[in-house]
């Protein structure tokens, strides 16, 4: 879906900047998996880093599977709430999504990463791109 959706780039009238990223967060589990989602994946208030497509711009910024985006531009993408929600919902992940188009379409973006315990800073670049969005 990735590979198509930059090579669409050119027939979209508003494309997209997409990242290469798959992501997750725990408000998207149903409420018992949560703990256990939480600890499989190292996965606590950010937005949980499920998968990277290969070539892309999340790639060659050197995200990983299992990194937490913590924040992007400096601006938090925490949500300390994510642990209560009652309904499991995909509507902060849309937001991230939409959020992150947003912060590359003006160019390159930091985005501050847990790793491991450690706090990464690394710059992440977009591609425009057509529909293709994985989620």
């Amino acid at each position: 879906a990735h590979r198509i959706a930059i090579a669409n780039a050119g027939a979209c009238a508003a494309p997209d900047m997409i990242s290469g990223l798959v992501v997750h967060e725990l408000a998207q589990y149903p409420a018992h998996a949560r703990a256990a989602v939480a600890n499989a994946f190292a996965l606590r208030a950010g937005i949980g880093v499920l998968g990277i497509v290969a070539g892309s711009g999340a790639e060659r910024a050197g995200l990983r599977i299992d990194d937490e985006i913590l924040a992007v531009r400096g601006q938090s993408v925490e949500d300390l709430g994510a642990w209560t929600r009652r309904t499991p919902s995909y509507e902060r992940v849309d937001r991230f999504h939409r959020h992150l188009s947003q912060a590359l379409e003006r160019g390159p973006a930091e985005l501050l990463v847990r790793r491991g315990g450690a706090h990464l800073r690394l710059t992440l670049s977009g591609q425009a791109g057509c529909g293709g969005l994985v989620k």
